[in-house]
Order: C-alpha cells, then sequence, then structure tokens
C-alpha cells in the first residue's frame, strides 16, 4: 500500500498526550510529519475533548493542548456528529472499551471514505483482530505507521 502525501492519520487520546509529553518519541515524531507536507492528522472533537479531559485531572492546564495543536500545520479537527444505531450496534460487537467506540466509528467512517485514511493508536481496545478486520488493516501503532510511511523510522 502506497503511503505518504496525502495520507491521514487518525489519532487517538494517547497519541496526543504522548507527543505532549516525549518530545523525542514517535507520536512528536508523527505529528512533525504536517509539517514537511507528508500527512494530515485528523482529531476527532470527542478525542479532543478526552484529550483535554485527561491533561486537566493530570493537573495541566488544557489549554496547553490547543497551544501544542496551534503549533503544527495541516492538523484536522473534525465532530464526529449524530451516531448511527447501526454504527453504535457495530461498535457494541466490535470494541469492548466503551469509551473508544466513539473513536472506532470516527475512524471506520473516515477510512470506507478514505484509502489513505488510518487509525494510530496504541490501545489495545483498538488494535484487536476484530477491530482491525473492520478497519481493513488500517489500524496502525505509531511505529508501525511511521515504519510504513518512511524508511528512516524502520528499527
Amino acid at each position: 500500500r502506497s503511503m505518504g502525501r496525502g495520507s491521514r492519520a487518525i489519532v487517538d487520546t494517547n497519541i496526543i498526550f504522548s507527543a505532549l509529553i516525549k518530545p523525542d518519541g514517535n507520536e512528536s515524531a508523527l505529528f512533525r510529519l504536517p509539517d514537511e507536507d507528508k500527512i494530515t492528522i485528523v482529531i476527532c472533537d470527542y478525542v479532543l475533548d478526552e484529550a483535554k479531559a485527561v491533561l486537566k485531572r493530570k493537573g495541566i492546564n488544557p489549554s496547553l493542548l490547543m497551544d501544542f495543536l496551534d503549533t503544527y500545520r495541516n492538523i484536522q479537527i473534525s465532530e464526529i456528529g449524530e451516531i448511527t444505531d447501526d454504527e453504535a450496534r457495530r461498535a457494541i460487537t466490535v470494541v469492548s472499551d466503551e469509551k473508544d467506540r466513539p473513536v472506532f466509528i470516527f475512524a471506520y467512517r473516515m477510512i470506507r471514505a478514505s484509502k489513505t485514511a488510518y487509525l494510530i493508536s496504541g490501545d489495545k481496545d483498538l488494535r484487536t483482530e476484530l477491530v482491525e478486520k473492520e478497519l481493513k488493516g488500517r489500524s496502525l501503532t505509531t511505529s508501525e505507521f511511521l515504519a510504513r510511511l518512511s524508511p528512516r523510522y524502520r528499527d
């Protein structure tokens, strides 16, 4: 599969949080890719709200997140919108953690609409065989995504 310019990386909360706290990590490298015009990072409003709540619980000002995101180009924040009954049933069948279901639904929609969309997550509930099947094999860890994108990221 061809990856690169035009690819969309749908990220979940743990990816954003890791990028914030580990500036030399893979997640930070992922966030720098849009500045190199390689990809677009896509964040759904549900994930953005969840990330702000996590920061607040940890005693970190949630505005730090927006400041962080504002330093990058090609970051798209999208609304998840209305979830249909069919989507809810599919998510319940595929994803065990209730909090991960909206992320799955958002990624499912994006992946069905675009051959260059990938869910980037380290969450075990979003990396199961069932999720892989539903997302057409496009649920990857950050290191898997980076390795497919460019040889310089391979271990």
